[in-house]
């Protein structure tokens, strides 16, 4: 769940198969925005990068 997305940038989250294909991939851009899983797949999560005062707002995937 997302709590607060302010000053960055990535943090894209990919869920993938038993395979470790990749399935869905989207960035939570939105305060309470949620991805619920099947604990039988593997989640992952990019880091976070701290966004230039300058650089525009990430727009949804």
């Amino acid at each position: 769940m997302l709590i607060n997305r302010e000053g960055i940038t990535r943090g894209e989250s990919q869920l993938y198969d038993r395979d470790r294909t990749p399935i869905f991939r989207t960035t939570l851009l939105e305060p309470l925005e949620s991805i619920v899983i099947d604990d039988r797949r593997s989640s992952t999560a990019s880091p976070a990068s701290p966004r230039p005062p300058e650089a525009p707002r990430a727009s949804a995937t």
